[in-house]
């Protein structure tokens, strides 16, 4: 049989040698669909660190990498890109992103919040 113990702040979870179920409990299905291993252009993704949705269904990725936030529609189409790639003089800013109370969407960075 498993175990589940906690050793400080970390959770160790050991499998047990046979699964508990003959049957899978879980099944994922796609909702979306970027780019794939071939993807060129705005559908590449650089390293994408933080996803959100909003309530049309578009899909905000940031990329870290690039620091940009790439939108696509629910139908996986490219919609445009907010930000500017990093260069010689610009740092990566934003680290996640997530919609505030406000319902707006907002990215937070080292310096604090910033809106997208």
């Amino acid at each position: 049989m498993g175990t589940i113990t906690k050793d400080g702040y970390v959770v160790v979870v050991k499998n047990p040698k046979e699964p508990l179920y003959d049957k899978p409990v879980l099944s994922l299905q796609q909702d979306y669909s970027i780019g794939g291993a071939q993807a060129r252009g705005e559908y590449a993704l650089s390293l994408p660190t933080s996803i959100a949705v909003d309530e049309k269904g578009y899909l905000y990725i940031l990329d870290f990498k690039e620091n940009r936030v790439k939108v696509f529609d629910e139908a996986g189409s490219f919609v445009r890109a907010i930000g500017r790639p990093v260069g010689r003089r610009r740092k990566r800013g934003r680290q996640a992103l997530f919609r505030d109370q406000d319902d707006q969407m907002t990215g937070t960075s080292r310096s604090g919040k910033e809106g997208i």
